[in-house]
């Protein structure tokens, strides 16, 4: 098989099992919250409501769900960020598919965690491990890069927004229709997180069997101080918005650059804000369920 679809299919099969818990997210964390005996849930949650009457001025504590939900989408991105740059610059280390497997074995430990998370505080881990986990886009992308050369590097960037696609409309849909066969309590933990696991580990074995290694060792980087520094300026806000790292290119091209990758920031900053509060919204607002949510 060609190797640009096997990446192709592995970040298919990596985004299905991401998105499934997408339309879960209101009735997981009112499953919490009727969990009176959950203590770490109800530590946080007195954080969660002060911060509430803070900005909101409102007695409607249902709101607390959606601040919740926050704060761990907030969480996970916050820690996918720090880790895809510190796991991308190891894979230009010691090769694309070792560490590839490693991340995927993190976030079938995340799902793992996921299926047995009847207390918010190992709901919350799986949450933590999976956003550390959560390089494969970037190691993805860094696999199509060594695999095509500069004239046809678009055509497969462009399975890369397939894969996205397919996965953004096919998980939250499965999520939906096999949390509906269970009752609420049992959903979240149940059939969605045995579906993302029996994808992660379908996906593990996809790798070790069809992808080959696409970055040999001569064309490996050789300093890990080196590496360390750049990947430290992506990670750095500052550094990343004033395009420090890029130092290939004129001044014209550069600013021409900044022009779309700040257009780029705002739509998705924006974007994904109404992506994963939609749900809150129709759950609080039109009582929609969890199917109806996909």
């Amino acid at each position: 098989m060609e190797q640009k679809y096997v990446a192709f299919i592995s970040l298919f099969l990596d985004l299905f099992a991401f998105t499934l818990i997408l339309p879960l997210f209101p009735k997981i964390f009112d499953f919490y919250a009727s969990k009176k005996d959950d203590l770490t849930y109800n530590l946080l949650e007195n954080s969660v409501d002060e911060y509430r009457k803070l900005i909101a001025h409102s007695t409607d504590r249902s709101l607390n769900s959606v601040l919740f939900g926050g704060l761990i989408g907030s969480l996970f991105s916050f820690l996918q960020f720090v880790s895809s740059t510190l796991i991308g610059a190891a894979s230009d280390l010691y090769g694309r598919k070792p560490i590839l497997l490693l991340a995927m074995t993190g976030t079938l430990i995340s799902y793992l965690l996921w299926s047995i998370s009847g207390f918010f505080i190992i709901f919350l881990l799986s949450r933590i491990i999976g956003g550390i986990s959560k390089a494969n886009v970037s190691i993805i992308i860094a696999i199509m890069t060594d695999l095509t050369k500069r004239e046809n590097r678009s055509q497969a960037m462009a399975l890369v927004g397939i894969a996205f696609s397919l996965g953004f409309i096919i998980g939250p849909t499965f999520g939906a229709i096999f949390s509906s066969k269970l009752s609420a309590t049992a959903s979240i933990y149940t059939y969605p997180s045995y579906l993302a696991i029996g994808l992660t580990t379908v996906n593990i074995i996809f790798v070790v069997l069809f992808y080959k290694e696409s970055l040999p060792v001569e064309n490996r980087s050789k300093s890990i101080k080196n590496i360390l520094f750049q990947s430290i300026q992506f990670i750095n806000p500052i550094s990343l918005f004033n395009f420090k790292p890029i130092k290939s290119l004129n001044k014209e091209s550069l600013n021409a650059l900044k022009k779309i990758a700040y257009s780029n920031f705002l739509y998705l900053f924006i974007y994904s804000g109404l992506e994963f509060t939609l749900t809150f919204l129709v759950h609080h607002r039109f009582n929609y369920n969890r199917y109806m949510n996909k």
